[in-house]
């Protein structure tokens, strides 16, 4: 209902792809995770077009800045009514401060009801876990748990000519090492 993402209309699918996903996943008692980028560039009402293209300061443009606030928290309830993940994992929350973001009131209604949920550290200040990023750290981080974000290529979205894979002895160096943290 917030934005035009749907499977069912807007891919070669023309169906809903992730519900038979999350239901199989349930089946099995297995847990849900969803990913969820914080900034959308494609929405006219959020602040960023592209990483160096901004369209206006939240300071100048207060209203238009509360139109997208009310459309992402309006996904992610929907997100929540239809598959109350088990995690949250957000992306992008560096664009703007975690007062912007209202980062402290989505936690608490992505909780409400579902005290268990983790949340990653991506929602700034709200999170139960690092997600430090590229490189394995060389100390290991101060929180409790953590996770580490890296690519298996060049690329973190589907690139089809990156093909400069890790290989598995690295992909199994950068595990060792990461668990031995």
């Amino acid at each position: 209902k917030y934005g035009d993402f749907s499977a069912s209309n807007n891919s070669a699918a023309k169906k809903d792809v992730l519900s038979p996903f999350v239901n199989a996943l349930r089946k099995n008692k297995l847990k849900v995770g969803l990913y969820y980028s914080l900034p959308d560039w494609s929405y006219e009402d959020y602040t960023e077009h592209t990483r160096k293209v901004t369209r206006y300061k939240i300071a100048d443009e207060p209203k238009r800045w509360n139109r997208f606030i009310e459309y992402y928290q309006g996904q992610l309830k929907e997100l929540k009514n239809q598959y109350n993940p088990d995690l949250w994992w957000f992306d992008g929350d560096w664009e703007h401060p975690p007062e912007a973001w209202e980062s402290t009131k989505i936690r608490t209604s992505l909780l409400k009801g579902a005290p268990n949920t983790i949340i990653n550290s991506r929602l700034t200040g709200q999170g139960d876990y690092q997600t430090p990023e590229i490189g394995v750290p060389v100390y290991r981080p101060e929180a409790k748990y953590w996770e580490l974000c890296m690519t298996l290529n060049d690329s973190w979205g589907y690139q089809q000519t990156d093909n400069n894979y890790k290989t598995s002895q690295q992909v199994i160096d950068i595990f060792v090492d990461c668990i031995s943290k």
